[in-house]
């Protein structure tokens, strides 16, 4: 909390890690946005969080459960939002794909 990341930057960073946008979030690899509030649900933790900007400015990191979308009252300090995929689908992991489906038909 107190760290700046630019809201944009992180919707970007989801989108590559392979998250999915949604309108609510309710499964792990989801994250969903409402003006300056970000919720997501990293693969590797028990609940989802919702983190507050105010600007490009952490406000609060806070843990809410997935049935009621309230929060549990739990704050975090930070937190790690790994990939959802083993591999993540980059420009040249593509065009390797691409080069490759010639040789590799099926």
């Amino acid at each position: 909390m107190g760290e700046t990341y630019e809201l944009g930057r992180l919707l970007g960073d989801l989108t590559d890690a392979a998250y999915n946008r949604v309108d609510m979030v309710e499964r792990r690899g989801e994250f969903a946005v409402r003006g300056g509030i970000v919720d997501v649900f990293p693969p590797t933790e028990e609940h989802p969080v919702r983190i507050d900007f105010f600007g490009d400015d952490i406000d609060e990191i806070r843990y809410f459960t997935v049935a009621d979308q309230r929060s549990t009252g739990d704050t975090a300090t930070s937190i790690i939002c790994p990939p959802c995929r083993e591999l993540l689908l980059t420009p040249q992991v593509r065009e390797r794909a691409r080069r490759l489906s010639v040789q590799h038909p099926n």
